[in-house]
Parts: C-alpha cells; sequence; structure tokens
C-alpha cells in the first residue's frame, strides 16, 4: 500500500481494477461544481439527513 498526494490513496492490489473503473480511488465530492439540479439534491439529502439526526436526538433525549 502507498500513499501518494498527488494520486490520493492507491492500493496496488487493486491499481488495476481501479484504472479500469474510471481512473482511480473515489474523491471528495465538492457540490458547488456540480450542474444546480444535481447540488439541489446533494444539499436536499444532506438536510433531510441532519433533520433524521437532530429528530433521533430529540426523541431519544424527551422520551
Amino acid at each position: 500500500m502507498q500513499y501518494r498526494s498527488d494520486e490520493g490513496y492507491v492500493d496496488e492490489n487493486l491499481r488495476q481494477m481501479q484504472n479500469i473503473e474510471g481512473g482511480g480511488p473515489p474523491k471528495k465530492m465538492i457540490l458547488n461544481t456540480l450542474p444546480r439540479p444535481l447540488r439541489i439534491l446533494g444539499y436536499l439529502f444532506m438536510a433531510i439527513m441532519a433533520g433524521m439526526g437532530i429528530f433521533a436526538v430529540g426523541v431519544t433525549l424527551f422520551r
């Protein structure tokens, strides 16, 4: 296993599969660079997840 800052995490055993499947390891998604409809869906998904977390904490505390 190696870590190269220009490539991200690269597992030598999976290098061939990573190259076949799309050019390397997963990269962090930056929502600002996506088209508007995908950006809206991404922010909506994150808001729903945050809301579910807050709801779960509220139900646990005020049960």
